[in-house]
């Protein structure tokens, strides 16, 4: 599939074909291509926390009033901040870096015909704190992104981008 391709046919996905987890081969390539994002200094203030326990699946959905879908998802992964000293994040663009991470694995599970959803988590301390205190991590969660066989295909998104550009000559 041509990137611009990918890029057009990415839709959120909210709906999953219920409980059918990912394999073993679709969740190591989409974290590869997690793990493969730019990131500023080359730090990778990473860490990616794959979930595919239908408990745990059903407690993330409840940490967010927007997360309802990770519930039927085959898989989450949390996308963290790493951590060091005082509990600060080990990078100042971490969130850039991040999202650049989670943008690549939105691209390449719509490329192994997989539906993702992006559900923040930071600011929201309480959300924080949740996640962590239910994952049972240090780092800082930064978002959850639920990932499955989509329920029913999603036509390729319209986007009028010519509004949003500016091109100084």
């Amino acid at each position: 599939m041509e990137v611009l391709d990918c890029i057009r046919s990415r839709r959120s996905v909210r709906n999953f074909s219920c409980g059918r987890p990912l394999t073993d081969e679709e969740l190591d390539v989409i974290l590869q291509a997690g793990a493969m994002a730019p990131s500023a200094k080359g730090l990778r203030p990473w860490e990616f926390v794959a979930v595919l326990n239908r408990d745990l699946l059903a407690a993330l959905s409840e940490l967010s009033p927007y997360a309802g879908h990770v519930r039927s998802a085959g898989a989450a992964i949390v996308v963290c901040a790493r951590t060091g000293e005082g509990g600060r994040p080990i990078s100042d663009f971490w969130q850039q870096d991040c999202a650049a991470a989670i943008e690549n694995m939105l691209l390449q599970a719509e490329a192994i015909s997989l539906g993702g959803c992006w559900c923040g988590l930071y600011p929201r301390s309480e959300r924080v704190e949740a996640c962590r205190r239910l994952l049972g991590i240090d780092s800082l969660p930064m978002s959850i992104l639920a990932l499955g066989r989509p329920a029913k295909a999603l036509p390729p998104r319209s986007v009028p981008v010519q509004a949003k550009i500016r091109i100084l000559r």
